[in-house]
């Protein structure tokens, strides 16, 4: 019961609100309304309103319409009832055969419905689990749908509703009836006509001026007197019913704000509305009034401007009286004193009497010297002290003013504030603190620009223009800053709680261990405007906001408690390639071309949401709009994130963002995949090939070796004739020079010789000991064919006989010495073959004193004669070389003394191994 009276006053008090228009908006044709006829509005499970009208069905987002109409697959466009249920279709009622709704912004039909409901209205009813129930207009017939199909039965007589005069009820003349039998008929006994009656909804009957509200269900109005309770309504709705005669249709949203459905044509939004019942704005009586001072009492408010005029407000009933100030010249400060207004002017203080609304001058105490003149700038201490430019003066009467000090240096004082035995004056931009008792200024310092100032306990708050607001202590050190950006115009404190008026609205702290706890806008139902406001204060209940051209009065504690409301924001419709696939997160490559709608639902914003968004993974930094769509065209494959964030644009309260997370599949010919396959497919093709290539130079180059293998075995096998040819023209000589027995010695040490040569041969080296015992026995044979004209040493050391060389390199250079070097001599012949060893190489050095080099070549010129041994030589080595790393290095240099030769060095360095 106090429940419902309860809403019922808040009703009437609504209607106030409304009619003076505040916080509140109209739509009509002119701004979105498809017809000027509007029969009803509903809210869906997303908070979005919908309106059934003459033209069509319109669908409203906080900001604009979208409009439904037989374009776009309705039956017709007079449609007058419209209903919603749990999965969020729109279900419409008119004069049309078979059962339409929309659904995703899609009109749709029931199959087959027109057949089954070809001659009668049907109006959605309930749900139960799966199953609709719809039922005819005239109240005869249901119909049920699960899904499947449509069953028609005939309406039970004791079915708890009914519903008549379907057609006066789309003219709106008279109202349908659907509630309980019994409350049907009490409302027809003690009211008469005929009243809908449903939950959240008010309607308005303009034959009979009553309002039903709630809906009539047995548990609501059960052990209730019903005849007293309409009684009671008719009473209370007498005082306000002249706010109602166009009102042709109310409702409450879940949001609680109050849609009002008018006769003519139009829809009003009173966002918040239980809220905004306590919130009254006033504008100032005249349009050329600006607000430049604001002070209150307790049964009056007062505005001035800067000139002349003073503006008085009743606390009771909010009715004005306008004051012309004596002498137009500019107001400093306005202050209410008891029964007085006391206001500062440039060269006076004038002083209003509440009472009989007489000005009068106030004037200095006889015999004191008159320093009005000084009142350029000024601070109030306290109701009845004031500080002008160096000076402070104290009204000891209503018509008296005496100064009361005088400081030390002038300044152009803003404002001041007495703590303790300190006084602070500010100026433009800087700060002085001066000792009450022998007013010296005692410490200065520059602040910044200075609004406003005020004390909370033994701190300073100090507000800026354009710098926000700041917590000091009384060393005007900065404990805490907060509202930066913004110009504090106003601070007022109240106990616990401060109030500042910026330019950007009204803001509410606490102050908590030197800082700023709790900072936030002010809200109160829908109020949060975002405009300038000059001034702030409060008493006990109410709080006043004083801004350019209006004031405002709000209910303090209901002020307190209020919240900024978060937004509600959801996807509307997502597209690709333009199909709606709101559902869908997986696209191919082609599919690359994407249309995002989103709506943030918060009426009491009129329209000023505004959206900041990014796709993650294609933009690096957020986005800005508020037209709730958005595109991207063209996108690569890749996977992406859209992140949508809502606010407020006046109040700029956040809301939990959505977002949407989507892949697009790259082309298999750019997948990862692909390109895997492809570079598997070169990998193998090149290792092929390299394998192919490096196969077939692996068999070259075996075949090379082979080949440099035999050639190097015939070049070694050469060697054995050619030792042979010379063997034998030195036996030829011994046995014509020598005789028999020395031809016969010859002959077998030649055949020794030649045997260990072909022992030699077989192998590609040999142990450096029997390639030493093969030379000396050549050396020995060559020495018998000089008739032992030919002295030699071999020098080797013993811990290298056992070292491994190529066979057959040495004995040709030994030879070339001799044949060539030693035996042209006519002096003694020498020869010298060392052998030793450095960093795994064997160095041979042979050396002799023979004709050189270069006497020799002349001779062999002379003679035609071809060294075979030293051509075979020298290709033996560059074959061994191609054949391996480790070089062979052969080195042949003449024996000079001064200008004349006196042998041949040759040098043979051949790298050794301990293999065999």
């Amino acid at each position: 019961m106090i429940k419902y009276l309860l809403i019922q006053i808040l009703l009437s008090f609504s209607f106030i609100g409304f009619s003076q228009g505040y916080l509140s908006k109209t739509y009509n044709q002119n701004n979105g309304l498809p017809s000027y006829e509007i029969y009803r509005c509903i809210e869906d499970k997303q908070g979005l309103m919908w309106f059934a009208t003459l033209n069509g069905v319109a669908k409203f987002d906080g900001k604009k319409f979208k409009v439904f109409n037989t374009e776009d697959g309705l039956p017709i466009n007079d449609i007058w009832h419209i209903n919603v249920d749990s999965k969020n279709r729109i279900w419409l009622g008119g004069y049309f055969s078979g059962i339409y709704y929309i659904e995703n912004d899609r009109v749709k039909k029931i199959k087959s419905s027109e057949t089954v409901c070809k001659d009668f209205t049907m109006l959605f009813k309930s749900e139960k689990g799966k199953t609709l129930s719809f039922i005819s207009a005239d109240g005869k017939f249901k119909v049920t749908y699960d899904g499947q199909k449509l069953v028609k039965l005939k309406q039970d007589k004791n079915d708890l509703f009914s519903i008549y005069d379907v057609k006066t009820t789309r003219n709106l003349d008279e109202i349908i009836l659907q509630n309980l039998k019994a409350f049907k008929q009490i409302l027809k006994k003690e009211i008469g006509g005929k009243t809908f009656i449903n939950q959240n909804v008010f309607f308005i009957n303009p034959t009979s001026d009553f309002v039903i509200i709630k809906n009539g269900k047995s548990r609501v109005y059960r052990g209730f007197d019903l005849s007293k309770r309409v009684k009671w309504i008719e009473s209370k709705l007498d005082s306000y019913l002249k706010h109602t005669k166009s009102i042709k249709w109310i409702y409450i949203d879940s949001k609680q704000n109050l849609w009002v459905i008018n006769r003519s044509g139009s829809v009003t939004i009173i966002p918040r509305f239980k809220h905004v019942l306590n919130v009254q704005q006033y504008n100032f009586p005249n349009s050329d009034l600006v607000a430049k001072f604001f002070t209150f009492d307790n049964q009056n408010i007062f505005v001035a401007n800067r000139n002349s005029t003073l503006i008085k407000y009743s606390k009771s009933d909010y009715s004005n009286s306008v004051f012309f100030v004596p002498g137009v010249t500019n107001i400093q400060s306005i202050n209410s004193v008891g029964s007085y207004i006391y206001v500062l002017k440039l060269d006076s203080v004038l002083v209003l009497d509440k009472n009989n609304r007489k000005w009068t001058l106030a004037n200095t105490r006889k015999g004191a010297q008159n320093h009005l003149n000084s009142f350029y700038s000024f601070s109030w201490f306290d109701s009845l002290s004031f500080i002008s430019g160096f000076e402070t003066y104290k009204l000891i009467h209503p018509k008296k003013i005496i100064k009361a000090d005088s400081i030390n240096n002038p300044i152009r004082v803003r404002n001041s504030l007495i703590l303790g035995n300190k006084v602070f004056l500010f100026s433009n931009d800087m700060s002085y603190e001066i000792n009450r008792i022998s007013k010296r200024i005692i410490n200065q310092r520059k602040i910044g620009p200075i609004s406003t100032v005020a004390q909370f306990e033994n701190k300073i708050l100090f507000g800026t223009s354009g710098n926000g607001m700041r917590l000091m202590d009384q060393k005007l050190t900065v404990l805490d800053s907060s509202l930066m950006g913004l110009s504090i115009n106003s601070i007022f404190v109240d106990k616990n709680v401060v109030f500042i008026a910026t330019n950007k609205g009204v803001y509410t702290t606490q102050i908590r261990n030197n800082t700023f706890s709790k900072m936030q806008k002010l809200y109160i139902g829908g109020f949060h405007t975002n405009k300038e406001l000059l001034f702030v204060s409060c008493d006990e209940k109410k709080i006043f906001l004083c801004g350019v051209r209006d004031f405002f009065v709000l209910d303090k504690k209901l002020a307190l408690k209020a919240k900024p409301r978060k937004i509600n924001l959801f996807f509307t419709d997502i597209e690709c390639n333009e199909k709606k696939v709101i559902n869908k997160h997986s696209f191919n490559s082609e599919e690359n071309n994407f249309e995002f709608s989103f709506c943030g639902l918060l009426y009491e914003s009129f329209g000023n949401v505004q959206y900041k968004y990014k796709l993650v993974g294609h933009d690096y930094k957020f986005h800005y709009t508020t037209d709730g769509k958005i595109r991207y065209d063209g996108l690569n494959a890749g996977k992406y994130t859209l992140m949508v964030y809502a606010q407020d644009g006046g109040a700029k309260n956040n809301t939990n963002y959505i977002k949407y997370s989507f892949q697009i599949k790259a082309k298999f010919t750019d997948g990862i995949l692909f390109k895997i396959l492809v570079f598997l497919l070169f990998s193998s093709i090149i290792g092929f090939m390299s394998h192919w290539i490096i196969k077939k130079r692996s068999i070259r180059m075996k075949l090379e070796s082979k080949n440099s293998i035999l050639r190097l075995q015939a070049l070694r096998s050469q060697m054995n004739p050619h030792l042979v040819f010379n063997a034998l023209n030195s036996m030829q000589s011994a046995m014509i020079l020598k005789g028999e027995k020395e031809a016969n010695r010859f002959v077998t040490n030649f055949s020794s010789f030649i045997r260990k040569t072909l022992d030699n041969s077989r192998y590609e080296k040999i142990k450096l000991a029997d390639e030493i015992e093969y030379l000396i026995s050549y050396i020995e044979l060559e020495k018998q064919r000089l008739n032992g004209l030919l002295n030699y040493n071999v020098e080797f050391n013993d811990n290298i006989k056992g070292l491994l060389i190529p066979t057959m390199l040495v004995q040709p250079l030994v030879e070339n010495a001799i044949l060539h070097g030693l035996v042209p001599l006519k002096s003694e012949r020498t020869l010298l073959v060392r052998f030793s060893e450095n960093n795994d190489s064997v160095i041979i050095l042979i050396e002799d004193n023979g004709i050189g080099i270069e006497a020799s070549y002349m001779i062999r010129k002379k003679a035609n004669h071809k060294s075979w041994g030293s051509t075979i030589l020298k290709e033996r080595i560059e074959t061994y070389n191609q054949l391996y790393s480790k070089k062979i290095v052969l080195s042949i240099e003449e024996i000079k003394n001064e200008n004349s030769s006196i042998g041949t060095r040759a040098k043979l360095i051949i790298p050794v191994s301990n293999e065999t």
